[in-house]
């Protein structure tokens, strides 16, 4: 949803990509976009950004891990035990 919602000038067109693969003994979900990307996520954590918090929560209850990628866009990658 943040990558429809904040990835594209109105009227701009775009792709988003998601992928869902296994790394080892993990499993990498990652949503890209090749959007005017985002502000740095230290920033955006400290406003409070509820759809990252949410994310964030979810990797955590799932012993995980997200990492946010700015270049060319944004990704943002929730990796988890193949297991859990």
């Amino acid at each position: 949803t943040n990558a429809m919602k904040h990835a594209f000038s109105a009227g701009a067109g775009g792709e988003i990509q998601v992928t869902l693969q296994y790394a080892g003994s993990r499993v990498q979900l990652t949503v890209s976009d090749n959007g005017i990307g985002m502000q740095e996520p230290g920033a955006v954590a400290a406003n409070g950004s509820i759809g990252l918090q949410l994310v964030g929560t979810l990797a955590e209850q799932l012993d995980g891990g997200m990492q946010i990628l700015i270049s060319d866009g944004t990704s943002v990658r929730v990796d988890f035990p193949a297991d859990a």
